[in-house]
């Protein structure tokens, strides 16, 4: 089986409004903030969108013509107790 080895990210997004909102957001931490120039209706328009920044990360509604909601039914991640995550200040736990 052939190994797919790209440089970009890709992200399956829910269609939903308020989650484009945060995902839109999330990305305004890439340096060059090129999410800024995307449009409110892009990812309603367009199947992909590519975010060209210091990195390059399509935004997607859909991937082989499997959208969130479904794709969503086909993993599951395990609850979380407590997790780690390092920030530039400080390492932070949270419960």
């Amino acid at each position: 089986m052939p190994i797919r080895v790209t440089e970009d990210i890709d992200i399956l997004v829910d269609v939903d409004l308020e989650n484009q909102r945060r995902v839109k957001k999330a990305l305004e931490i890439l340096p060059d903030k090129a999410i800024l120039e995307l449009g409110n209706d892009d990812l309603q328009d367009y199947t992909v969108v590519r975010v060209s920044d210091d990195i390059l990360v399509d935004v997607m509604t859909a991937a082989c013509g499997i959208d969130f909601e479904e794709a969503s039914g086909l993993w599951k991640l395990p609850t979380l107790k407590a997790y780690r995550f390092l920030s530039r200040r400080r390492s932070c736990c949270c419960e």
